[in-house]
């Protein structure tokens, strides 16, 4: 093998794209290897490479993409090489990053394996702070293109064995430059690549990632996703939605999630990020930092739930070209991108209008639940339990029987059969529904108690002037009237205030509206009548006699 003095650089990985121009268009090349199924430690012997036992490894700490790299020990000289069917023409891409550029050598090469005078040509790291190859012509190594230590630059070597050329051209990782002039070959014209290597020289150390015909070079995307919009916002989730650039995107998105209202995520080149719409399920975080992806591909909107009630979420989309471990991420922000927003808090709601006292065979008034919000929607189902009883509250139903689906039962209002006879409880229970669904099902806060009173008779043919104290809700029924009687009935309030009065249904007030009685305590009313020998019409009323 030739070789050659060349100074000391290190940290390196190759990425190599082989193409083979044949009849006007590149062929496929003949090998692949991407080194992440190979076992751990000596390469030598795996896939046929050999060559640098004990000093050219297998690791996963230093790649280029997906779970593992090779890595090149420092020593005098340290090579491994691989035998691959003969080739003539076509470009190898190979992507490569040195630690200094004051010593050692990294490189890759290209051979012909049957002749003395072995490689076909070279490129890698000159201590002289260059990229190098070599021209036979000219008997000595070319400078390409200067390098800066640490920042990764792509080689591209197309190679015209026919005609004993290959020519150079460098990408810094954000344009390519010009192809060089034609270098000659080491060996002679018709004699093809059948055989590659890597070499550590020096001495130096160095790393290399994969071999393959199918990845292109990859670059971070130039334009940022703008425009982060939420909707639909619930308790438990919300649907986010984004603006992808026209040009300088990358070919995917992905989208991160994180329970804060500062900052930006920061995903890693060459790694993939699973999405999971459920916030922080098995969706991948970004390490140990709290921010989570919930979506991943070319869309511009995603449902996400699992959120936590009444808190705030920042959202990320980042643009990125590659895939399947060979990622470039662009992390920048942009106008609104990231964004905030906060989860509402759930409600499931309560039942209104307050209680009422009927007398017995009465109608009670419809009821309702209002206030339910926090979730895509709501069902609902009423219940009852014979009298007075306190409310309902949590997810347990207890003692409380269903009303099916009648008179609105299993809607928002429920409006009680007549014909009521003894006092009774009603409460609903609201179960959460839609997209997303936020919280279980659990009952609406307050209930409806209607208290059914025995009604006092008041008996006409015992006086046509009568008076009764309210010691509690009290509902009257009138008997014995006679057509053209006139009746005068005096209501008065205990010492505790308060009580109201349910009219029998045969009484009429003026305008078809019932007066506002006096509720304070002692309080003294006088309403007065005239029977038309089917309602008592009223005919006076004195409120608050003193």
């Amino acid at each position: 093998m030739k070789t050659t003095k060349l100074l000391k650089v290190a940290y390196i990985g190759i990425v190599l794209n082989l193409a083979l121009f044949m009849n006007g268009a590149y062929a496929q090349w003949t090998y692949e290897q991407k080194f992440n199924t190979l076992t751990d430690g000596n390469l030598n012997g795996q896939d046929s490479w050999s060559g640098g036992a004990g000093e050219i490894v297998v690791q996963t700490t230093t790649k280029y993409e997906g779970a593992k790299g090779i890595s090149l020990a420092a020593s005098g000289s340290t090579y491994a090489v691989r035998d691959i069917t003969e080739v003539q023409t076509g470009i190898v891409y190979v992507a490569m990053r040195a630690v200094n550029n004051t010593t050692g050598g990294i490189y890759f090469y290209l051979y012909h394996a049957t002749t003395s005078n072995n490689w076909v040509a070279m490129v890698g790291f000159h201590g002289n702070g260059y990229i190098i190859s070599y021209d036979q012509s000219l008997g000595a190594y070319v400078n390409i293109a200067p390098y800066v230590a640490g920042q990764w630059y792509i080689m591209a070597i197309e190679i015209d064995c026919p005609n004993r050329n290959h020519r150079i051209k460098v990408h810094n990782g954000t344009a390519w430059s010009a192809w060089t002039a034609w270098f000659q070959n080491t060996v002679e014209a018709n004699l093809g690549v059948n055989r590659i290597g890597m070499i550590s020289q020096g001495p130096s150390a160095g790393y290399i990632d994969f071999i393959t015909p199918t990845d292109p070079i990859i670059v971070s995307p130039t334009t940022q996703t703008s425009n982060v919009t939420f909707q639909n916002i619930q308790s438990c989730g919300m649907t986010l939605g984004w603006t992808r650039p026209g040009s300088g995107g990358g070919s995917n998105c992905a989208v991160f999630m994180y329970a804060g209202s500062t900052g930006t995520s920061a995903p890693a080149d060459g790694t993939t990020y699973t999405a999971n719409t459920v916030f922080g399920s098995s969706g991948s975080q970004i390490g140990s930092t709290g921010w989570y992806c919930v979506y991943n591909g070319t869309g511009t909107s995603v449902a996400v739930n699992g959120l936590t009630a009444g808190t705030t979420y920042r959202v990320h989309v980042c643009e990125y070209n590659g895939s399947g471990g060979s990622e470039k991420y662009l992390t920048s922000a942009a106008t609104d991108n990231p964004k905030n927003q906060a989860t509402t808090t759930i409600s499931y709601g309560a039942v209104g209008s307050g209680n009422q006292t009927v007398s017995s065979g009465a109608t009670p008034s419809s009821m309702g639940v209002t206030g339910a919000t926090g979730s895509g929607s709501f069902s609902y189902q009423w219940y009852s339990q014979n009298g007075i009883v306190s409310c309902p509250s949590g997810s347990t139903i207890g003692a409380w029987t269903t009303l099916g689906s009648s008179n609105g039962a299993n809607t928002a209002t429920y409006s009680p059969a007549s014909g009521i006879t003894a006092s009774t409880s009603y409460a609903c229970f609201v179960t959460p529904g839609g997209s997303p669904t936020c919280g279980t099902a659990t009952w609406a806060s307050s209930c409806r108690l209607v208290t059914v009173t025995t009604p006092a008779n008041v008996d006409w043919n015992k006086s046509n002037v009568q008076e009764i104290t309210l010691s509690a809700n009290r509902s009257f029924t009138f008997t014995n009237g006679k057509s053209g009687g006139f009746y005068t009935l005096i209501i008065k309030q205990d010492g505790t205030g308060g009580r109201t009065v349910i009219w029998p249904e045969d009484v009429k007030w003026a305008g078809g509206t019932e007066p506002a009685f006096t509720t304070s305590a002692g309080a003294i009313d006088l309403v007065k009548f005239v029977y038309d020998g089917t309602n008592y019409l009223i005919s006076s009323l004195m409120l608050d006699i003193k």
